[in-house]
């Protein structure tokens, strides 16, 4: 190969990744921030923290001995359990310390997930960035997804699912089918958010144009085989030493009773989740792109409409909508861009953030104040 062959070789490869390398470097950057931020003005041990830590003590020291019906919950999804567990004995730390370790790791491919993510939708680097830094720094990220849950895990399951549905989607073929349903699998055992990445998989098979019937068929039958195989056999498995099963858990759910407050903490909860500029969002439904009429991305936001069946209501639960809505906000950037200019768009983004980390800051001083008003309790 001759020198200029080489030189030619080099600038395509810079030209391509450079602008990327520095994207990724400044997400990681901000998500340190985030980080700092969030445990200098907020609590990362949060309400169901604990709950985590008895479980993986619960399988550290056996099992043979008295534990709760929470403790049994958290069986069903024991990932995050047995992470906290390895990540302790390999540090040689305690239990607490993995478990924020755990999600700090999650948080930071999460970052780097998401950008990628959006790399399958647009050209343009800067909305890319834009929109990733959107999704990493919205208020359920900074509240949830940094504390000692099992979000930060589950939330890059989900996006790693649905970017390989979109990948199965383009070239649908065995072995994007294969790491689609694994990953799936992997992140049902994280948290439920995976359900909706399924879902949204199992629509995107069932319509896709290039697939015959047959082809439907055998993807769908080898889907749901796989995912059978997997989750029931750990369920005979949680049940056998825990006397818990997946019914229990949707029974205890059911039995929450409804109140009028329930649409009242959902659309606060909303309002948490597109609090940092998701109005942005409108603008990308006025810039008609390519993709926004291709269906499997509306099947994926039909597949959201899942979060509003689970008996609880919360942004971290509510933020599986952010997935799709990231890419329509993208596109509403690009849109604000053409027609007001770069100048405008700046003011926005940094209105956006503010208003996002403002709403962090104020959020339960505002839940404690809305407590005493009679509609709310």
């Amino acid at each position: 190969m001759q020198t200029g062959q080489v030189k030619n070789i080099f600038y395509d490869f810079k030209k391509k990744y450079s602008f990327d390398f520095f994207c990724i470097i400044l997400l990681l950057v901000i998500a340190c921030l985030n980080i700092l931020f969030c445990l200098r003005f907020g609590n990362p041990f949060r309400g169901d923290s604990q709950s985590y830590i008895d479980a993986t003590q619960v399988i550290a020291q056996g099992i043979d001995q008295d534990f709760s019906s929470t403790i049994a919950s958290r069986m069903l999804k024991p990932l995050p359990i047995i992470g906290i567990g390895l990540i302790a004995k390999i540090f040689n730390i305690d239990y607490y310390q993995a478990f924020f370790l755990e999600n700090i790791f999650f948080y930071f491919l999460t970052s780097v997930l998401i950008y990628y993510f959006l790399r399958f939708f647009f050209k343009n680097n800067i909305f890319i960035l834009l929109g990733s830094i959107f999704y990493i720094s919205a208020y359920p990220m900074l509240r949830d997804g940094i504390a000692m849950l099992t979000e930060s895990g589950a939330h890059f399951f989900y996006i790693l699912s649905c970017f390989l549905v979109c990948l199965f989607y383009k070239t649908p073929s065995f072995k994007y089918f294969f790491w689609t349903s694994l990953s799936i699998i992997i992140g049902f055992h994280w948290k439920e958010y995976s359900a909706v990445a399924g879902l949204f998989f199992f629509l995107v098979i069932i319509s896709h144009p290039l697939l015959s019937i047959k082809s439907k068929i055998i993807f769908l039958s080898n889907y749901i085989l796989f995912s059978l195989l997997i989750i029931v056999g750990w369920q005979f498995f949680v049940y056998h030493f825990f006397r818990y099963t997946y019914f229990d858990w949707i029974k205890n759910g059911i039995a929450v009773p409804f109140y009028w407050t329930r649409i009242y903490y959902t659309l606060k909860s909303l309002f948490g989740v597109f609090i940092l500029g998701w109005f942005l969002t409108l603008f990308g439904f006025l810039k008609r792109e390519k993709f926004l009429t291709q269906k499997f991305l509306k099947y994926l936001l039909v597949a959201c409409c899942l979060v509003f069946v689970w008996s609880g209501t919360d942004s971290r639960l509510y933020y599986v909508i952010a997935l799709p809505g990231v890419v329509y906000l993208s596109t509403g950037l690009m849109y604000i861009d053409y027609f007001y200019g770069r100048k405008f768009l700046y003011y926005l983004f940094v209105i956006a953030l503010f208003s996002n980390y403002s709403w962090f800051l104020v959020n339960n001083d505002l839940r404690s104040f809305l407590d005493f008003l009679p509609y709310a309790s």
